[in-house]
């Protein structure tokens, strides 16, 4: 009898210990996160310091069904061991607070020459597809360092393709004073597709006589309104292009360009043009494209 006890005990003690493990995960990552999320609902995001460094790394989906997103993030000066890192998925209806675990970046100490302590700087969420409406949302990241707040527009977003959680990097506007030259210059234009947040434009582009790994590519936009828009763009390797032109100098020729519509502000043609920036010296080619805003 007082070995059935015993056994009977130690099943109560056990039973109460899960029932404790669970009412910990509720307040964990629900109570604990539902207040959190409020206190975030009253921040004015664009008033926060912006002095963040950070990479968005990548979006997959996992087994269960979710989406994952992952990348590092960190107040610049500051080590990141006890910050705290809420992605903000924001479409002009709503925000989505979307809350990290923290993962170990030792490369991204070293990629700062170990000066700082940024080996915390690393998160990754999860999150069901069916959380995103059918909107575009703009992908922000909320840091919070000690007494410190900071917020920042990564420039990526999400949306739903055929039912499936795309991100891509939106190309951004500049104000560039361009300080012109006179080179060669050869280019393509490979593709051109509309998609749901505006244009993404595929191509290469280069001039003579210049490294293009140290090079940057713009694209510029004119329409007979007299309105000028220049947007950076993503670097691509074009190997095809090394070897067609036999330079070793054109692995960074290629290039890709996302521009949101809401940048145009016409529904007129525009006529595409190239700009490459060597040393703040321009070469600029007139291209055979032109795009316009999907009415």
């Amino acid at each position: 009898m007082a070995q059935k006890k015993k056994l009977q005990i130690v099943v109560f003690l056990s039973v109460l210990y899960l029932i404790a493990l669970v009412c910990m995960y509720a307040y964990e990552y629900h109570f604990k996160s539902v207040w959190f999320e409020e206190k975030l609902q009253a921040v004015e995001m664009s008033k926060l310091d912006k002095s963040i460094s950070f990479s968005v790394d990548s979006l997959s989906a996992t087994d269960d069904g979710s989406m994952q997103l992952s990348g590092w993030a960190f107040m610049n000066g500051l080590s990141a061991t006890k910050q705290k890192i809420v992605i903000l998925a924001q479409s002009d209806d709503e925000t989505q607070y979307l809350f990290t675990t923290t993962t170990t970046r030792k490369d991204v100490t070293q990629s700062f020459d170990n000066k700082i302590n940024y080996d915390d700087s690393g998160f990754v969420t999860k999150f069901k597809p069916s959380k995103l409406k059918d909107n575009i949302y703009k992908i922000g990241i909320y840091l919070e360092n000690g007494d410190k707040k900071a917020f920042i527009d990564t420039g990526s977003i999400m949306y739903k393709d055929d039912g499936e959680v795309v991100m891509e990097y939106l190309s951004r506007t500049t104000n560039l004073s361009l300080d012109l030259e006179k080179r060669k210059m050869k280019y393509s234009i490979d593709a051109v597709e509309e998609k749901k947040f505006g244009i993404e434009m595929v191509g290469w582009s280069f001039a003579e006589d210049i490294n293009m790994k140290d090079s940057s590519i713009y694209i510029l936009l004119n329409n007979d309104n007299e309105q000028k828009l220049i947007f950076n763009t993503i670097k691509m390797i074009r190997d095809d292009v090394k070897q067609n032109y036999e330079s070793e100098n054109l692995d960074y020729s290629g290039f890709v360009v996302r521009i949101p519509y809401d940048e145009l502000k016409d529904e007129t043609d525009y006529k595409v043009s190239i700009i490459i920036r060597n040393n703040n010296k321009d070469s600029v080619i007139k291209t055979d494209r032109i795009i316009q805003k999907m009415k």
